[in-house]
């Protein structure tokens, strides 16, 4: 990746739990009570502001071999526009600042994501939280729906105009169809705003102070570590109250089950033929048990709001590791406290 703090970043995730942890400021855990826990709520007043800026990368990993599959960038803001019976009504917009490359820009066209986010520029997001910090509801959903509906166009257009031979293969109605049915309901266009996913995921939990380790049968098995105390990730920026989460998961997917979720992912989408050529390879002697590593990072102010997030995930198959991560960082922020007392600082 040409920016090196990415990689520096991605480096410190992946040794996250290899260290013992040791920020700043942070409350030594042996001194805290075993039952002390922290609880993620939302302490928003009216014109609170935050901006913030998203990081999406996808890299294949294979050998001494580093793919970038994709990275963008896009600068937000987040303002509290009114309180509700039960909470607050928020504000999204995109600040541009816009960046994009990779082999998944290029399959599709720089050209198209440029129109695409412009598009998503246009479109400011009017939600709802509860008073912990609980996504509630889109207000004006019906109106992302249709902007969707136009990206999903625009994406086609470019992306079978570029390959001639793709529909074919993937008739193109099947797969705007699809690409339509996933954003065609208030809650499913959740997913559209995987950064709001990410800002507010935990908020309305209860998380006990210290390390732990939990066991999970009841799926594919599962370890999640987990460390939880306050203080911050910046010295400069911390405030007496700051906290933050993290944890690891690992699982493993049985080869057979990777095969069942790869042909149902893609019978749906496949011309016939290619449907019946997928149906005779025989993939199961072809493809490994998959190795899945969760890794997260949640630093958060005292007043609940979102410092700087993390999910990265990375899944090892034969012989290769794909990596994904989402990570997102305040940017300056402008808070009205319950005290009236303001603040307002611009991160450097």
């Amino acid at each position: 990746m040409k920016n090196h703090t990415k990689q520096v970043f991605l480096s410190l995730l992946l040794s996250f739990f290899s260290f013992s942890i040791s920020y700043a400021q942070t409350q030594n855990l042996a001194q805290v009570q075993e039952d002390s826990t922290i609880n993620v709520i939302a302490y928003f007043c009216k014109n609170d502001t935050m901006d913030y800026r998203m990081e999406s990368v996808k890299q294949k990993i294979q050998g001494n071999d580093t793919t970038l599959r994709h990275y963008i960038k896009e600068d937000f803001r987040l303002i509290v526009r009114d309180s509700t019976s039960n909470g607050y009504k928020l504000e999204y917009s995109s600040l541009g600042n816009y960046e994009m490359e990779g082999d998944e820009v290029d399959v599709v066209s720089k050209a198209a994501f440029e129109k695409l986010a412009e598009l998503s520029s246009r479109q400011h997001v009017i939600f709802t939280i509860d008073e912990l910090g609980n996504l509630q509801h889109i207000e004006n959903w019906r109106d992302i729906k249709k902007t969707m509906q136009d990206g999903i166009q625009i994406l086609c257009d470019s992306l079978y105009a570029n390959n001639p031979m793709l529909d074919s293969v993937m008739p193109r109605n099947r797969f705007e169809t699809s690409l339509n049915l996933q954003y065609s309901t208030e809650q499913s266009l959740w997913n559209a705003y995987e950064e709001l996913q990410l800002l507010f995921g935990i908020h309305g939990k209860a998380f006990t102070i210290g390390r732990h380790e939990t066991k999970d049968d009841s799926g594919y098995p599962s370890v999640t570590n987990l460390v939880v105390s306050y203080g911050s990730y910046d010295d400069e920026d911390q405030i007496e109250g700051d906290y933050y989460i993290a944890a690891k998961t690992t699982q493993t997917i049985p080869a057979e089950d990777v095969v069942t979720l790869v042909k149902g992912q893609l019978s749906g989408l496949l011309s016939d033929e290619a449907v019946k050529t997928m149906q005779e390879v025989d993939l199961k002697n072809q493809l490994e048990d998959a190795q899945s590593t969760l890794l997260e990072a949640y630093f958060l102010f005292f007043n609940g709001w979102p410092c700087d997030m993390t999910k990265q995930n990375v899944m090892k198959m034969n012989g290769a590791e794909h990596i994904t991560t989402k990570h997102i960082e305040w940017l300056s922020r402008h808070w009205q406290l319950v005290d009236s007392n303001e603040t307002e600082q611009e991160k450097i």
